[in-house]
């Protein structure tokens, strides 16, 4: 899932994706998973595809005392989209 879509025929910027991805950041929020609304438009403004499932994973990783940053998750996310086999277990 996308963090947020694309602007709307109105141009106010909120569309279903948009509104589907703060429900599920909501429930995020709600279990402690450290995910915010500031690190979803900051993923957006870069134009990444990262998932809110892989940002759940990055704060279970950092939790856990690895190197994973999110800068590594989006290097990882461009390098899956040049059909390279690097993956996250990799980068751990």
């Amino acid at each position: 899932m996308r963090a947020c879509g694309t602007r709307d025929a109105s141009g106010a910027g909120v569309t279903l994706e948009t509104l589907e991805a703060l429900g599920a950041l909501g429930a995020l929020e709600a279990l402690g998973t450290g995910v915010t609304l500031e690190t979803l438009i900051a993923l957006e403004a870069l134009g990444t595809d990262v998932a809110l499932e892989t940002l759940i994973a990055l704060e279970a990783l950092e939790a856990l005392g690895t190197d994973v940053t999110l800068e590594t998750l989006i290097a990882l996310v461009a390098l899956e989209a040049l059909g390279t086999d690097v993956t996250l277990e990799t980068l751990i």
